[in-house]
């Protein structure tokens, strides 16, 4: 029951979330720029430029087994 009303509410809501570069420890292994988030996203840095900040949008389009 909780699958099939999770799914009406991500098909009529929506669910997203952001992770916002400022917001982010300095402490935290990996920076939130072009360059730090380069070895999961390769060429980012190269397209954008070094060291700019990154924010990352995160939605949730589905639930499964939840």
């Amino acid at each position: 029951m909780f699958d099939s009303g999770a799914a009406a509410f991500l098909e009529t809501h929506g669910l997203s979330f952001w992770t916002k570069s400022k917001d982010v420890p300095a402490s935290f292994p990996i920076k939130f720029t072009t360059t730090g988030l380069n070895t999961f996203f390769p060429g980012m840095e190269a397209k954008y430029g070094p060291n700019l900040p990154v924010d990352i949008e995160y939605s949730v389009l589905k639930l499964n087994n939840f």
